[in-house]
């Protein structure tokens, strides 16, 4: 799973729920900033807390914050 660009565009925005999101970790905002721009995989924004912070603050559904990513073959 990762963020849909409309989740990350709203955590771009909103300063007061990156850092609720640092506070919630014990990461600095340049760490959710970093989450932010690299949007890993199964990453600290994809987990259960992140996204009911994102779901309280913004008012997204689930549908909208996350999104299903395709799965890469292994090439051998």
């Amino acid at each position: 799973m990762k963020l849909t660009k409309k989740a990350l565009e709203v955590l771009k925005g909103y300063t007061r729920l990156q850092n609720l999101v640092a506070l919630e970790f014990g990461k600095s905002v340049y760490s959710v900033a970093r989450w932010i721009s690299e949007n890993d995989e199964n990453g600290m924004l994809t987990t259960a807390k992140a996204v009911q912070l994102i779901k309280q603050e913004s008012e997204l559904k689930d549908a909208e914050i996350l999104e299903e990513s395709e799965v890469k073959e292994a090439q051998n």
